[in-house]
């Protein structure tokens, strides 16, 4: 479509220079440039959404943190190994203390690459 645009914009340019344009054509021609501007304007969001989407850490999704594997995010885990037997118990995660998540070891908590 932005080919079409582009190429129907051309046309008018140079088929019709040294004519004088009708007021259709003349808004065409004037709509035609404003599409073209946004397009432009939406090409450059995207390439910079994609330049930050791009400098994110892949692990974390940018928040430096990734949950605990161990207690799977709760902060505490439900067995305890006492004396040669698992008890059940909620304790404190020995990993996380707590938390629920650990810092990004990719990142290193900066949630970037």
């Amino acid at each position: 479509m932005r080919a079409f645009i582009i190429m129907f914009g051309f046309f008018l340019l140079f088929a019709c220079e040294n004519e004088a344009l009708s007021p259709a054509t003349q808004r065409i021609h004037q709509n035609s440039q404003e599409l073209k501007q946004r397009l432009d304007k939406a090409e450059n969001r995207i390439k910079n959404l994609e330049e930050q989407q791009a400098a994110i850490c892949a692990r974390c999704n940018g928040t430096g943190k990734i949950i605990c594997g161990y207690c799977e995010g709760k902060g505490m885990t439900g067995y305890e190994y006492v004396n040669g037997r698992w008890i059940e118990d909620f304790i404190p995660c020995p990993r996380c203390q707590r938390r629920g998540w650990l810092y990004c070891p990719d990142c290193e908590d900066s949630g970037k690459k």
